[in-house]
């Protein structure tokens, strides 16, 4: 394990002392050792779980309705059902 730390230390441009090297070195193996206890657990017939929750199309079906112009006309910009908009200058 000390070749990997060191090997990571000159990548990362790190100066380790022998001490911390052997430190680093305990350290990462611990962890490793952790992570091989997850191997060991049986997950046969567990389903894979990318999301915490359910993630499920939250849309409303599209219905078709007749839109009411109406609603619109106590604009002052208004004309019939349209809006009417600022002149723009041509050319």
């Amino acid at each position: 394990m000390v070749v990997d730390v060191e090997r990571v230390a000159r990548i990362a441009r790190l100066n380790l002392t022998d001490e911390e090297k052997e430190r680093l070195s305990k350290q990462l193996n611990d962890i490793l050792d952790a992570f091989s206890k997850i191997d060991e657990i049986n997950i046969d017939g567990v389903a894979p779980s990318f999301h915490p929750i359910k993630i499920e199309n939250v849309f409303r079906e599209d219905e078709v309705k007749k839109f009411d112009f109406n609603k619109f006309a106590n604009t002052k910009n208004s004309e019939g059902k349209y809006f009417k908009g600022p002149k723009i200058a041509g050319d």
